[in-house]
């Protein structure tokens, strides 16, 4: 099922949405989901310049 409809108006671009994405994280202070946490973090560093002191919105791996 595709969603047609605009959830924001103010959101018009992809640019724009990736980026409310991303702030949305940090706001709420959710972590990464598992599976796309590391492509979320490099997107983060490297192409928003949202770079933490410490620390990671991903979430730490067990050992096995």
């Amino acid at each position: 099922m595709a969603l047609r409809c605009r959830i924001n108006e103010e959101i018009s671009t992809f640019e724009a949405g990736f980026f409310m994405m991303f702030t949305a994280y940090y706001i709420l202070n959710i972590e990464y989901a598992e599976m796309a946490c590391v492509t979320l973090e490099f997107i983060q560093r490297c192409f928003l310049s949202m770079n933490p002191d410490k620390g990671s919105k991903a979430s730490k791996r067990k050992k096995s």
